[in-house]
């Protein structure tokens, strides 16, 4: 005769076994005795009758990962503020609902009605998450991060229907949201349940730092809905930094210290539950440090070292990888890659995973690499292209363009009429079609912007790597506009002789243009060069080659 222990066990796994492919109500003793290949009476004397046999197939489930995450928060409320525990707990639910409860759980629940026996079992199998759910909820209300007036029974009651309900409609849903909008109604739940006042509570151990991205709707409350949001986690903002308006909306950054055991999901959901686009990385010790300190220190040692400016304009805003490379290599700008012009022939290219960088970030970045122009520069480079030329009756400055030129460069082809859009892009829409920071500057090459004398921005130049060039004979093509009030006083010609200067030191040994064969102006202004073009007419397209002469210094 097998002894008892074993006989349990076998019994166990063959009703496990039949409860998974045909559920609890033919889960019987007589059915798990054939399927393990054992005598009927032999269960009976171990499990008294089948509702015996499910409570302990049931009983032998492993809990839940929310099950446990509750328990924990129950059995350590010091650990995890109740709006953490809330969404954390929502968050796991909507990813596996039904790995939540097992089948035999679901199914007793939803035959309980008719069946005082399975009506039992559901109890008692969901009678220790429903102490555990009731524990969090009072230890919140004690520790004042709970409104007192909420009823710890109603939302021990919510928390228990919400997990069954995802659990049944998830297999024959309809209509599914994102992850992050789901996380984001739990944390607005939460937060309509916390206290008005908000500063009571229990101190909770922060010591895990954040960096936080998110943009808000540029309206007066918008940041205090953010920052509540993320108090109610019992965070610490550490440095908060806030973009200028665009289009109605400012991007925030906020560096926070949080207790150890709310995760970055949590905090994301917070920042979503007020805003969009929102991202998170890990944070530094140094976050917590005075930005204005930090930018002082970098320019100190900018002064002392300014060959090290690409890192610290990378560790300005949070990149995770600096390069300096040549002008015409590497990848062009993208949300997550910040190509910056350093010098005529030299790029920085700043790489973040976790977040694209903004038009903010790019112009902090742009201004610390021209501080280190003025500091001093790097032995044995040119330095940034930067003239003043005379033209007709006035004065120029030419120089490389910079993140922030990108409004005054789309102001200027607004201001441009039609005809002189088409001679350029060879289409009324293709400039829009280009991402303006790139358009002035974000590219392999070079571009130049002409101002004026009121510090309008009022030509552009644009020198590119020809993608069609022989390897050996390495090829830019040259591109440049000047809006319509300027045109004929000669700033395409200044324009014109400035890219030429600065394209070989790029190490380009050819240029290329290509002109509507109807655009007398520029053929003329590209003849007038002295250099030796070869023109080959395509489709109503001039293409012209020259070589160009040895570099020499820009002056």
């Amino acid at each position: 005769m097998p002894d008892d222990a074993v006989v349990h066990e076998q019994a166990v796994a063959a009703a496990a076994e039949v409860m998974r492919r045909e559920g609890i109500g033919a889960t019987t003793l007589a059915r798990a005795a054939a399927e393990a290949g054992l005598r009927e009476r032999l269960l009976r004397r171990e499990f008294g009758d089948d509702d015996g046999l499910r409570a302990a197939v049931l009983a032998g489930r492993p809990p839940s990962e929310v099950a446990d995450l509750v328990a924990r928060a129950a059995a350590a409320p010091d650990r995890m503020p109740p709006l953490s525990v809330l969404v954390e707990a929502g968050h796991r639910l909507f990813a596996a609902p039904q790995q939540s409860w097992a089948d035999g759980d679901l199914e007793a629940m939803v035959r309980a009605r008719g069946n005082p026996e399975l009506a039992e079992l559901a109890r008692e199998r969901i009678a220790t998450r429903t102490a555990n759910a009731r524990a969090v909820a009072e230890a919140a209300i004690r520790s004042g991060q709970l409104d007192p007036h909420v009823a710890t029974d109603a939302l021990t009651h919510f928390s228990m229907a919400l997990s069954v309900g995802l659990a049944l409609v998830d297999p024959v849903a309809t209509v599914r949201p994102r992850v992050t909008e789901w996380d984001a109604l739990m944390t607005r739940i939460g937060l309509a349940l916390a206290p008005h006042r908000g500063e009571e509570g229990h101190d909770y151990d922060v010591s895990a730092p954040w960096r936080l991205r998110v943009t808000l709707s540029d309206r007066p409350a918008a940041l205090s809905r953010l920052v509540g949001a993320l108090g109610a986690l019992h965070t610490y903002t550490v440095d908060l930094r806030i973009d200028e308006a665009r289009d109605g909306e400012r991007g925030v950054y906020v560096a926070l210290v949080a207790p150890p055991d709310v995760s970055p999901d949590v905090i994301l959901a917070a920042a979503q539950s007020t805003g969009t686009d929102a991202y998170i990385t890990v944070g530094s010790p140094d976050d917590a440090r005075d930005i204005l300190t930090r930018t002082l220190d970098g320019a100190t040692r900018l002064v002392r070292h300014p060959e090290e400016a690409p890192l610290i304009a990378g560790a300005l805003v949070g990149a995770d990888r600096t390069e300096v490379i040549d002008a015409t290599e590497g990848i062009d700008e993208q949300p997550n890659v910040l190509r910056l012009q350093w010098t005529t022939d030299r790029h920085v290219l700043l790489h973040r995973d976790w977040g694209p960088f903004t038009a903010t970030e790019q112009v902090r970045a742009s201004a610390l690499l021209r501080l280190s122009a003025a500091v001093g520069g790097i032995p044995d480079d040119p330095g940034p292209a930067g003239w003043i030329d005379q033209v007709r009756g006035d004065t120029v400055w030419i120089r490389l363009a910079r993140p922030e030129d990108a409004d005054a460069v789309a102001a200027m082809h607004d201001r441009c009429s039609e005809r002189t859009r088409y001679q350029r892009y060879f289409s009324l829409q293709a400039w829009r079609d280009v991402q303006l920071r790139r358009l002035a500057g974000g590219h392999r090459g070079a571009t130049l912007v002409v101002m004026s004398r009121d510090g309008r921005i009022v030509g552009l130049g644009n020198v590119f790597p020809d993608p069609d060039a022989d390897a050996e004979l390495p090829t830019a093509e040259i591109a440049l506009l000047v809006e319509d009030a300027h045109q004929g006083q000669g700033i395409g010609r200044v324009l014109l002789r400035r890219m030429l200067q600065i394209t070989p030191l790029m190490g380009f040994t050819h240029v290329v243009a290509h002109v509507l064969a109807d655009n007398r102006g520029m053929l003329h202004l590209l003849d007038g060069t002295g250099l030796s073009w070869t023109t080959r007419v395509q489709e109503g397209v001039a293409v012209m080659r020259a070589e160009l002469p040895r570099p020499s210094a820009p002056g």
